[in-house]
């Protein structure tokens, strides 16, 4: 029973660090500091995105137009 046991608690110990981080891979050439910083942007899901209605009235920019429908070119 012992040893069953021992075994459980070592599978479950080879689980849990399989399941934890690896950290972060510098690349050739990269500074930790660098690749840690390139790590964290690239994790961003920073998607550039549309002014809204309200924020080109805002902004006093002009007139911007926000078709419906994109028609795709016929060439």
């Amino acid at each position: 029973m012992r040893a069953a046991a021992e075994q459980r608690a070592v599978e479950a110990d080879q689980r849990r660090r399989a399941s934890l981080g690896h950290g972060v891979k510098v690349p050739e050439g990269m500074t930790y500091a660098e690749a840690v910083l390139s790590a964290e942007l690239d994790a961003q899901s920073y998607r550039p995105r549309r002014t809204s209605l309200v924020e080109d009235l805002l902004s006093n920019d002009g007139i911007v137009f926000h078709p419906v429908q994109h028609v795709a070119d016929e060439s």
